[in-house]
């Protein structure tokens, strides 16, 4: 099956809707970002190859414990 959606459109998607929330509910966040924006247009996708949706649940919350470190 093929992707229905780029993984461009969807970063965008996302950064959007979910920026346009939290600013409606945070107004103050705004005030204290460089641009005025809460995103930077950037985004990163990879593939993960031949493995389990449990070993890359693993691996981020791996990624996540070692950044509050």
């Amino acid at each position: 099956m093929s992707p229905k959606h780029a993984p461009s459109y969807i970063a965008r998607y996302l950064k959007g809707k979910s920026s346009r929330k939290i600013l409606q509910k945070f107004p103050g966040i705004k005030a204290k970002t460089k641009s005025g924006k809460l995103w930077s247009r950037s985004y990163f996708v990879a593939t993960v190859g031949n493995v389990t949706a449990e070993v890359v649940k693993k691996y981020v919350e791996e990624k996540w414990k070692n950044e509050e470190d």
